[in-house]
């Protein structure tokens, strides 16, 4: 990873710091494959089949400390997006208020 600086590697999952570390591992990830690894496994069946294993270990770990930050940061992801939609359509019921509700109650009653 000569030549990059940390301010400059984008960390969420589609950047370029999990991009680099998935590139130079295809071929352990490869192997990990052959040797019965399911990316689709909980995280703990996944620490289980790493436990079984004897060659390559350090660079295993790397793979799946990488695909749990995936995961996070997919989750977290979705999480800022749900929470900005829902701020977003607070906004918009009390604009929506403001305009139909209140200017309603500020007029005196006709007799």
């Amino acid at each position: 990873m000569a030549g990059c600086a940390a301010g400059n590697l984008e960390w969420g999952p589609e950047g370029s710091l999990t991009r680099f570390i998935a590139d130079e591992n295809k071929k352990v990830i490869k192997a990990m494959l052959r040797s019965d690894w399911r990316p689709t496994d909980s995280l703990d069946a996944q620490r289980g089949w790493w436990a079984r294993q004897k060659r390559d270990r350090y660079e295993k770990a790397c793979i799946l400390v990488l695909q749990a930050h995936v995961r996070l940061a997919s989750k977290v992801q979705l999480y800022v997006q749900d929470k900005q939609k829902q701020a977003s359509e607070h906004i918009e019921a009390q604009a929506l208020t403001n305009r139909t509700i209140l200017p309603t109650l500020s007029e005196p009653p006709s007799a």
